[in-house]
């Protein structure tokens, strides 16, 4: 009786660590697999996030709204040039380049147009290289007179190789050069009471001066040189200070005198030229991405041919706007032209020993691209 209790006993006592180990090894299975479970599911979350998240982020690109200054009105050659490339650089950064542009000189005067862009009192202005006397000496060189420039495109050509020089680089005190436009067109001479046909009839004109050497070719003629800014040219001339501009036809339009002025001297040549390029603002520059430097320099080419092409139908329009207003015409002989610039030819030596330095060597090499360009003129593209 005794045996049977003790076996019963230890019967009992082996069933219940037979149910205790069940017991542990069920938690443990479960415990394993819950930890597992956890450990993918917070897993494949985190990676589906990154992923989502990576998927639908955007890189914010920056934008500019440029201020920009132009001497002259909307309508001129220059004006609708300025519009046109504005359109077509704003097209080609959909969008992230927009332009604010100031007509007419109606945010900054044509002297003060080198340090407000620099200064980045605007962004992008034109300028004029004989605004004012003095601005640019070296750039003078341009607007010295007689020195036989060949058509208007292989001129916007010289001048882009003039430029190299680093001498006449330095004289833009660091803005960026973006475009040198053609102005080289051939020169006409327009008065508001007397038609110009000999050098007797410059005595005591009083004519916009435009440059220093062009204004001392003038006074050697007689004439009386007047300087006022270009934006100030119509109103100086419907008041009697200026009676006579001699310039381009786009320029002519550019001033808005064309209406007053009711005689037309065609001088068959090109006298002067000067330099119009486009300048930006060093550190807005620096500023644009690769892409937007990208588009500047994609329509900087097509900008001077489209210069090119505004300034030729502003010569043909002024031409037949001028005839159809009953303008006075007169051709002037060869023969009195080689009179006016025999005054002119001494002033090349004058103006290098005036302003010395770098004069002599950019004079020459001025005069040494004139005449290969002259000998082999490059077609218009």
């Amino acid at each position: 009786m005794v045996k049977k209790r003790f076996l019963f006993a230890v019967v009992s006592i082996l069933l219940v660590c037979v149910l205790l180990l069940g017991a542990c090894a069920n938690n443990s299975t479960t415990a394993t697999t819950t930890a597992t479970t956890t450990a993918t599911t917070t897993a494949t979350t985190t990676a589906t996030t990154t992923a989502t998240t990576s998927s639908v982020s955007t890189v914010v690109l920056k934008t500019w709204d440029l201020k920009v200054a132009i001497s002259s009105s909307p309508l001129s050659p220059p004006g609708k040039t300025m519009q046109a490339v504005a359109d077509r650089i704003t097209e080609l950064t959909d969008g992230r380049v927009t332009f604010k542009i100031f007509f007419s000189s109606s945010l900054i005067e044509s002297k003060e147009v080198l340090r407000a862009v620099n200064e980045g009192v605007v962004d992008i202005s034109d300028i004029y290289t004989n605004a004012a006397p003095g601005l640019m000496p070296l750039h003078d060189v341009l607007s010295l007179v007689g020195l036989g420039w060949p058509d208007t495109y292989n001129s916007a050509l010289i001048i882009r190789e003039i430029e190299k020089m680093p001498a006449m680089q330095a004289e833009w005190q660091g803005v960026k050069v973006w475009n040198y436009s053609p102005y080289a067109v051939p020169t006409v001479l327009r008065t508001t009471e007397k038609i110009i046909k000999t050098e007797a009839d410059f005595k005591g004109l009083k004519i916009y001066g435009m440059s220093p050497a062009v204004a001392e070719f003038l006074s050697a003629l007689g004439a009386v040189p007047v300087f006022v800014p270009f934006e100030d040219m119509y109103m100086s001339m419907d008041k009697g200070i200026i009676e006579a501009q001699m310039s381009s036809q786009g320029s002519i339009h550019a001033s808005g005198t064309f209406e007053l002025l009711k005689h037309y001297t065609n001088l068959n040549t090109t006298l002067v030229q000067t330099a119009v390029p486009l300048i930006i603002c060093p550190s807005v520059w620096e500023e644009f991405d690769q892409a937007v430097k990208d588009a500047f320099n994609t329509v900087e080419g097509e900008f001077m041919l489209t210069r090119y092409d505004l300034e030729m139908a502003a010569e043909e329009a002024g031409i037949q706007e001028a005839r159809e207003n009953g303008v006075t015409f007169y051709d002037l002989p060869e023969s009195e032209l080689d009179n006016w610039l025999s005054y002119a030819k001494p002033q090349h030596q004058e103006w290098i020993d005036a302003v010395g330095g770098d004069a002599q060597a950019v004079y020459d090499q001025l005069v040494s691209l004139i005449a290969q360009y002259k000998a082999n003129p490059q077609p218009r593209p």
